[in-house]
């Protein structure tokens, strides 16, 4: 066990890799926006994890390559072939040494065309996970990753140089932090990488990522008093963040059956695969499916779940035009009516609704807007209300998210509900103020479960409603209509204004730039053929 002291240097290592890693992307990316060159830097630090991951394997487990007296990297391939059912029995993938990441960056010095040996190299990647006819869970992980793509350079030899130095970039910052197995890193630094691109991507980016502090809040709520689990659910995943709080919170031997997502983004459902596999699951343990959670049926074999967890985005847009009919799905049907196609909120609240095992938990956060308006809204909520299903109702800090100042709610349901009424708590008060912006602290996030578990009627962020008192406000399920908390003022401070000013005088003169040098390229193109 390191001490402290040691964790504490650890911790700035992490820290250091993770801006060195945004800084190298951010000089290398020229014509792209931050967010459209994030594939690039993910793809490489995934492979650069999986090519460590696999040699420190090899070099800790019983696998039995002692008989080939030499380190796994610097075997022929030819050998080294004859272990591969073993690594993949093990890992869920194989990699040859000459297609390990220093190999091929070693390589890549004396063979101009990196982009082709990167093209093969992710291809046979994917192949090796895969069992028998059947697709393996690293099928598709690479499809984002363009590597001809002009935006990048404009032929391939300038590509590769491109890439190499990426390349040579990301692999030094790893290397060179030392103290304790480098793939131990790679979780964490994706996860503020992450973070950072989010906030690039404006009101987007929770779209894709969960800010910790709600991450935390919704992960405790779901786990809160249980050793053991059955499994876990998010029905819009995102990057995964937030399934991986529930592990952490319970670890990941207590939930017995696995965790389970769904994503409609392509992107963002290998960015999720990415950030758990580097976290440390097991690919064949990853259930994370592409596709379009309301839209499409549910499966007749589709489980139960005894927590679901999600943070939607600020705005739910959602087909009602689809192949079945969704009225009658059974999801929906017993509410009566569909959640609004632009606000599909109450929609994901139903679909989780439907999924949820007699003893389970669902905590979901959702745009306050869905707790109080009118017309199909309301009608669900007065079905969710009236059956008794809506245990809390919890209303979050303003500024919370990372890309938007929209208000945002959690509403926990559960099943077989042996008190009647409503829990309500105002939490907009409990926040800490870290690097200019809101966040829930630990102790914010305590003292709001404490609430919730002690239930005091005497507490002035706490009210437990009636069934009839909410009848009475026309089934508004918005806390602070029945709390009077005291007012909160937003934290302004100045020097952030000013911060976020020359960032948007920044983002600004970027973009006059790039469009610049997109007409240049575009007009030096055809100008060429």
């Amino acid at each position: 066990m390191p001490d402290n002291q040691t964790e504490s240097t650890l911790q700035q290592q992490l820290n250091v890799s993770y801006l060195d890693i945004w800084r190298i992307s951010e000089n290398f990316r020229e014509l792209f926006e931050a967010w459209d060159f994030m594939p690039y830097v993910f793809s490489l630090l995934f492979y650069k994890f999986l090519s460590q991951r696999l040699r420190e394997h090899v070099a800790e487990t019983d696998i039995n390559l002692n008989d080939l007296h030499t380190e796994f990297s610097k075997l022929d391939d030819r050998v080294a072939e004859s272990k591969r059912t073993a690594i993949v029995e093990k890992l869920g993938y194989f990699i040859p040494p000459s297609d390990l990441y220093e190999n091929v960056l070693q390589l890549s010095e004396t063979d101009q065309c990196l982009v082709k040996v990167l093209t093969k190299v992710f291809n046979n990647i994917e192949r090796s996970s895969a069992i028998g006819d059947e697709e393996g869970n690293l099928d598709g992980i690479f499809d984002d990753l363009d590597l001809t793509s002009i935006m990048l350079a404009e032929n391939n030899e300038r590509r590769s140089w491109k890439l190499r130095k990426l390349m040579t970039a990301i692999g030094a910052v790893i290397d060179k932090k030392k103290g304790n197995k480098a793939s131990d890193k790679f979780g964490e630094i994706f996860e503020n990488l992450m973070s950072l691109y989010a906030k690039s991507a404006g009101r987007y980016g929770d779209d894709y990522f969960s800010p910790k502090g709600v991450s935390d809040l919704l992960a405790r709520i779901a786990t809160h008093g249980r050793r053991r689990i059955g499994n876990v659910y998010d029905p819009a995943c995102g990057t995964g963040s937030l399934l991986m709080k529930c592990a952490d919170n319970l670890g990941a031997d207590c939930i017995e059956d696995g965790i389970y997502g769904k994503e409609i983004n392509k992107s963002t459902y290998n960015l999720c695969r990415m950030n758990m596999i580097m976290q440390g699951m097991d690919i064949r343990d990853i259930s994370i499916e592409l596709g379009n959670t309301l839209e499409e049926p549910k499966s007749r074999d589709q489980k139960s779940f005894d927590a679901i967890v999600s943070n939607l985005p600020t705005w739910v847009y959602w087909d009602q035009s689809a192949e079945h009919d969704l009225l009658n799905d059974e999801r929906y049907s017993p509410a009566g009516v569909l959640a609004p196609k632009t606000r599909g909120e109450l929609a994901f609240v139903m679909h989780s609704l439907s999924l949820l095992s007699s003893d389970g938990v669902v905590a979901i956060s959702l745009a306050l807007g869905a707790l109080f308006r009118g017309g199909a809204e309301l009608k669900i909520r007065k079905y969710l209300t009236d059956n008794n299903l809506v245990d809390a109702v919890i209303q979050l800090p303003r500024g919370l998210s990372v890309g938007t100042d929209e208000p945002v709610g959690v509403i926990v349901l559960k099943k077989n509900r042996t008190k009647e009424g409503v829990s309500f708590c105002d939490a907009s008060g409990e926040f800490e103020v870290k690097d200019g912006r809101k966040t829930l602290g630990e102790e914010n996030i305590s003292n709001i479960i404490k609430s919730l578990r002690v239930r005091s009627l005497s507490s002035k962020y706490y009210y437990n409603a009636s069934i009839s008192e909410i009848e009475n406000k026309n089934y508004n399920l918005l806390p602070s209509n029945y709390i009077r908390s005291p007012k909160v003022q937003d934290v302004i401070e100045p020097k952030r204004l000013r911060q976020n000013l020359r960032e948007l005088v920044k983002k600004r003169e970027n973009l006059v730039y790039s469009i610049d040098r997109t007409v240049a390229d575009i007009k030096r193109l055809y100008s060429a053929t």
